[in-house]
């Protein structure tokens, strides 16, 4: 009696757990979301900086040189080294105290020639000079090496010939991704060219002149985001050592995840899977994300489309269908277990903008009437998740749909997700109506911040790559989007079943982490935190024999940095901790972690 009565049990028990494992109903539990953003008080250093590492930057005001000037200071913004700007036809004082010299200017008709003497001077006691313009006549050519000039011509693509930043140095990217100009020239024999373009039109030179280095950047390709990331790491190989802060972020979103999923049979997937699209999304193609997630530490930050539909009258936006809610609960809570966070991308499809602020015929897509109807929408869609997730899920990401958003889409986000803390847009684009943007605050609500993506897709090819690591080598940090439907799309998925489309995405993280291996996984929100940590941050440091001296004010946390050294080696941090991530004959670079307002870097490791 005893034995039939526990083999009962046993069996409600099982039955019960096969049920709880396999029910994808919303009611069972509800999730929690909720993140810290709180910043703790800033600290700051007590180590004595007599003489920091600072750079003098030179430019004109020619308008042809704004571009290069505009990247120029995003770049040292972000990277907090410590600069003055003065016009290159002014007079110069002193120039011993700078680490560097940046030249911005095409143009150098008008120096006074004690400005060149003093710059030349400058130079062969030891002094770093970085040209990012490209002149026909500059009185400094000599020094930079030329010595035959043949005026202007096009240039595609780029290519590096020596050992310069991990991943950039070893990708060739489209010649439609990178046309440009430069001087074509004849350099002298001692010039160590270090980037050309197809054609072996030198782009990126290095030249000693007595005790001092020359860089110079023969192509306009600076003018573009594109090469910001080569820019950063140019000051950092021009000088003898560089300090700057980075996200050490691994951030993947998945645009229109979770979100209903398409009825019926697709042929790209049934012929190979004997599945209709809901069980594949389900069984297989979730299944294989988390996968690669685990395998090449991911997290992933979904953002949740309530209904595939074009309404835009409130009238309209009935009840959801059951099978759809189902779909969003059971894919929702499937991206939190696996450490994910859910954002928002819209109640539809439709970007947040009214007749005239975009191309709608382009898109395909119907106007708002107003920002009334936008705020009802979005109210409805924050219903939903409350519903099938429950009230402790906060919204605090946003990615417009087709990464469209108007100053209009912004109110209505505002006013119906008070938690928000993120847009997320693109680093690059031109279309009308396009969220382009910087790292940083929202210029219209600087309450929110910008967090663009730097590369899309399934595809492991030498564009998105080069994407990938121009963010790494700017920022420190990887920001990439792809969707669930790319294997649908004819120009995404190219046609290509998931076995090769899966393994291609792998093939990217599998790439990155054998060049950055201790890069963190983050979700959107915590990148943003890790963001608003260092964003009042300073840094300032010197050299003083064999140790440089660190010291931080507004310090709030662990600071992740990346370190450049020409020549040299860390033998230990006192503060903190380094991981060597590329070692070359002319430099090294180190992800160096400071635990604490002040450190040194000690040299000389064997």
């Amino acid at each position: 009696m005893k034995f039939s009565y526990f083999m009962v049990m046993t069996l409600i028990v099982v039955g019960a757990f096969q049920y709880i494992r396999t029910t994808e109903t919303s009611e069972r539990y509800s999730l929690n979301q909720m993140y810290n953003f709180n910043k703790p008080a800033g600290r700051d250093g007590n180590i004595e900086v007599d003489s920091p590492q600072k750079h003098l930057v030179l430019y004109s005001e020619s308008s042809d040189d704004e571009d290069v000037h505009y990247n120029l200071m995003e770049t040292l913004k972000f990277t907090k080294l410590n600069y003055e700007e003065k016009n290159l036809f002014t007079d110069l004082e002193d120039l011993d105290g700078y680490s560097s010299i940046i030249f911005i200017s095409q143009s150098y008709r008008g120096m006074k020639r004690d400005n060149f003497e003093k710059i030349s001077e400058y130079l062969k006691g030891g002094g770093n000079l970085i040209f990012f313009k490209t002149s026909y006549s500059s009185p400094f050519n000599r020094d930079i090496g030329i010595v035959g000039n043949r005026d202007y011509i096009a240039t595609e693509g780029i290519q590096f010939k020596e050992s310069f930043f991990p991943g950039i140095d070893t990708l060739k990217p489209s010649k439609k991704m990178m046309p440009g100009s430069s001087l074509d020239v004849e350099l002298k024999g001692d010039v160590r060219v270090i980037a050309t373009d197809d054609m072996d039109t030198p782009l990126i030179w290095e030249r000693r002149v007595g005790s001092g280095n020359i860089i110079n950047v023969n192509t306009t390709l600076l003018e573009g985001k594109i090469l910001r990331g080569v820019m950063t790491q140019l000051i950092a190989y021009g000088n003898d050592y560089s300090i700057m802060p980075v996200f050490n972020s691994k951030v993947v979103h998945l645009d229109d995840f979770p979100a209903p999923i398409p009825d019926g049979s697709n042929k790209l997937i049934y012929d190979d899977y004997r599945m209709k699209t809901r069980s594949f999304i389900k069984n297989i193609w979730w299944k294989d994300m988390e996968g690669i997630g685990r395998r090449q530490n991911l997290k992933y930050t979904g953002f949740l489309i309530g209904a595939y539909n074009d309404a835009v009258d409130p009238g309209k936006m009935g009840k959801f269908h059951k099978i759809h809610e189902e779909d969003l609960s059971y894919l929702g809570r499937k991206l939190v277990q696996q450490r994910g966070e859910i954002g928002a991308h819209g109640y539809n499809h439709l970007s947040l903008a009214v007749r005239g602020e975009i191309d709608f015929e382009e898109y395909n897509y119907k106007p708002w009437k107003s920002e009334k109807e936008m705020v009802f929408a979005l109210r409805t869609l924050k219903d939903l998740m409350n519903d099938i997730y429950g009230e402790d899920v906060k919204v605090y990401s946003y990615v417009p749909p087709s990464n469209i958003l108007t100053l209009r889409g912004k109110n209505a986000l505002v006013t119906t997700f008070p938690n928000l803390k993120t847009l997320s847009g693109l680093y690059v684009g031109g279309e009308k109506g396009v969220l382009v943007q910087e790292i940083g605050r929202d210029p219209d609500y600087p309450e929110l911040y910008s967090l663009p993506r730097f590369s899309s897709g399934l595809l492991c090819t030498e564009d998105t790559m080069w994407n990938i690591y121009n963010g790494i080598a700017a920022y420190g940090m990887v920001s990439h989007f792809f969707h669930p439907d790319d294997i649908l799309d004819e120009d995404r998925g190219q046609g290509k079943p998931w076995e090769k489309l899966k393994e291609s995405y792998e093939k990217i993280f599998e790439d990155i982490n054998s060049n950055f291996s201790d890069m963190d996984p983050q979700v959107q929100s915590m990148a943003t935190r890790r963001y608003m940590l260092m964003e009042d941050l300073e840094i300032s440091s010197q050299r003083v024999e064999d140790t440089i001296r660190v010291n931080f004010k507004n310090f709030r946390g662990e600071v992740n940095t990346y370190v450049r050294l020409r020549r040299e080696k860390i033998k230990d941090v006192v503060g903190g901790k380094f991981y060597i991530i590329d070692s070359a004959p002319e430099y090294n670079l180190y992800l160096v972690k400071f635990q604490r307002e002040e450190g040194e870097i000690l040299l000389g490791g064997a």
